[in-house]
């Protein structure tokens, strides 16, 4: 027979880790898998790599277009090291019926607890010092950690007001959040925490709505608040100080930036102890924190 035998096909499940990776993470992904690495920034190579993969790792900076979906029949789920969809093509991977998960969920408190150190030393350590109590708080986003965030700011005293881009959210906010259209909030808000990564939400429109005196502060939030009109409304004198995180993910406060939740997320997904939820096929991100399908 001419030409090489066809590869075996490993007994077990075929991880490809495209992208940088903690130790902790790499130790979590190996027992039981068999792990493999490949250069994200190359298309060809990705794409070759998925081909008998069960799950797809990745950086927030590796492409996963429709080609490598395709090319990944054997996929069940792709996990995104970055806090948010990164560069994930989520119709492809919702088509697909594969899963997506990502670090969100495991750097929430700590990314929470930034939020609120950025928001006390926006207080106290920008001229003219303010006190918290009775000042209003906006806090653009009602995910996990925006909720998270007014918990603990309201033991401040502060008055919260919020804005989320889902309906649902909205709707389910605590009776302690005054929930106001975006506009609105920026325009009586205090202090404002953008919590969201929708790129490019708080541009010159936006801060032409802030009160001069107003604080804002956007950790992890890269892309989200022009940094440019930010600059200008601070130098305008029509907004007191902006104070961002600009390193994305990690730097959301958790020593791996979660990468250790989300291994250990697709350890339990190939070993179907996480299944995805009957109302999410259409929406394949699920929570790492779910416990056990069969708990």
């Amino acid at each position: 027979m001419n030409g090489l035998p066809p590869a075996e096909r490993s007994a077990r499940p075929v991880v490809v880790v495209a992208g940088e990776i903690s130790p902790a993470a790499a130790e979590a992904l190996a027992p039981g898998l068999d792990v493999r690495h490949c250069d994200g920034a190359d298309q060809a190579a990705l794409v070759a790599a998925v081909a008998d993969a069960s799950a797809l790792v990745v950086d927030g900076a590796t492409p996963v277009d429709a080609e490598v979906v395709v090319a990944g029949g054997r996929l069940r789920v792709v996990a995104n090291l970055a806090a948010g969809p990164g560069r994930v093509d989520m119709a492809a991977t919702a088509r697909a019926g594969v899963m997506v998960v990502n670090a969100r969920t495991a750097c929430v408190v700590g990314h929470a607890e930034l939020t609120v150190d950025l928001l006390v030393s926006a207080a106290r350590h920008t001229p003219p010092r303010v006190r918290l109590e009775d000042k209003v708080l906006g806090i653009v986003g009602l995910s996990a950690c925006g909720t998270m965030v007014a918990e603990r700011m309201r033991a401040f005293g502060m008055r919260v007001a919020a804005w989320d881009p889902a309906p649902e959210r909205r709707r389910g906010a605590s009776p302690h959040i005054t929930v106001l259209p975006l506009d609105d909030l920026l325009a009586c808000a205090d202090f404002i925490a953008v919590q969201v990564l929708t790129p490019g939400l708080i541009g010159a429109a936006a801060l032409s709505r802030v009160r001069p005196t107003a604080r804002l502060v956007y950790p992890a939030a890269q892309g989200v608040v022009d940094e440019e009109a930010l600059r200008a409304a601070v130098e305008e004198g029509r907004l007191a100080i902006g104070v961002g995180v600009l390193t994305g993910e990690p730097g959301n406060g958790e020593p791996d930036g979660g990468e250790t939740a989300v291994a250990e997320a697709v350890r339990r997904i190939l070993a179907d102890e996480i299944l995805p939820s009957t109302s999410g096929t259409h929406r394949p991100t699920i929570d790492p924190d779910l416990p056990p399908a069969h708990e």
